[in-house]
């Protein structure tokens, strides 16, 4: 029932309805042209097993499945603050993130970087497949490996492009909408129901000021001179009409009762 009644109320006030749309669309349309994005642009790193690792003429690609413990390693040290600050002090708004790519079993650092321009995202994206090696050689310097059992690192891709990330601007964009159009429909429902108690009000109070106005009736001239010439022809006086048998003379004797007065003689005074 609330639903049938809303829908009437739309209907009879379509006007708002179009208002209420057209004030979503271009608050919408503010937000999309206004609101920050990000671009992001990813890149690969793929670590090689060492030569001692591999049977002479062998295929290296072959023996990396046991390269997952040195890729857990090296993510993290990528992933470190320390690492972070050298990289990030050299762009503003930027963020990067390493991990093991999800879409293989490869040893393959997927590398993230998300900024405020696509030129701020190509350039540290630039750095941190250049950190991946320096790393890498970094932390077996740490352990004196020998050159022949080292781990190495090749480069499998990098964005030349920088893509546009708007999902968060797409996620206000449809939230400001569905709230516009939520508003708009229950703004509307609200303001035809004042609207129709309003009127109702007028009409009760004019039907009020109409019957308390005093208007003479319409036959109110006729009647009075219906009035008038009643009395004078009698109609409406106490006792019988002139023509029903009695005199109204006093001289008969006789009322307007219709029996005759009685005289009494004077007595002669002694």
């Amino acid at each position: 029932m609330y639903l049938r009644d809303l829908i009437a109320s739309l209907k009879r006030r379509w006007y708002f309805v179009v208002l209420g749309a057209l004030l979503t669309i271009s608050l919408a349309l503010v937000v999309y042209f206004q609101a920050p994005v990000k671009y992001e642009a990813t890149g690969g790193v793929a670590l090689v097993p060492p030569a001692t690792a591999v049977i002479s003429g062998d295929n290296p690609f072959l023996y990396m499945g046991s390269l997952e413990q040195a890729l857990g390693i090296l993510t993290a040290k990528l992933n470190s603050d320390e690492v972070q600050r050298d990289i990030l002090g050299k762009h503003d708004a930027v963020e990067y993130s390493t991990i093991r790519d999800p879409s293989t079993n490869g040893p393959i650092v997927l590398v993230t970087v998300t900024g405020a321009t696509a030129d701020e995202a190509l350039g540290a994206l630039t750095d941190v497949l250049a950190a991946v090696p320096q790393n890498l050689t970094s932390l077996q310097n740490s352990l004196n490996l020998a050159e022949n059992s080292r781990i190495t690192s090749m480069t499998l891709s990098s964005d030349e492009e920088a893509t546009i990330v708007d999902s968060t601007r797409t996620r206000v964009v449809l939230t400001l909408a569905a709230g516009g159009v939520a508003g708009t429909l229950l703004l509307t429902g609200q303001l035809d129901k004042i609207l129709l108690r309003r009127r109702a009000g007028e009409g009760t109070v004019r039907s009020g000021m109409q019957s308390g106005s005093g208007k003479k009736p319409e036959h109110s001239g006729s009647d009075s001179s219906a009035v008038k010439n009643a009395n004078r022809s009698g109609v409406g006086q106490a006792g019988p009409p002139y023509g029903s048998g009695t005199s109204p003379d006093p001289r008969s004797g006789i009322g307007r009762s219709g029996s005759r007065r009685r005289h009494r003689t004077p007595e002669p005074r002694a």
